[in-house]
């Protein structure tokens, strides 16, 4: 994944800007098939009800 640089919540935006571009488009295929969002998901901490002041 080099020459990748973005955070989780941009990954839309950035295949949007990639589309049309291969080798954007390749890069991130790359992130996706490397479980770079799976293993991100993975390392966030579990949702505790308090959280969202339910109690």
């Amino acid at each position: 994944m080099r020459g990748f640089a973005a955070i989780t919540d941009g990954l839309g935006g950035m295949l949007a800007d990639a589309l049309g571009n291969e080798m954007r488009v390749a890069a991130f295929a790359e992130v996706v098939d490397g479980g770079l969002i799976g293993y991100w998901i993975e390392q966030q901490p579990r949702v505790r009800t308090w959280m969202y002041g339910i109690q």
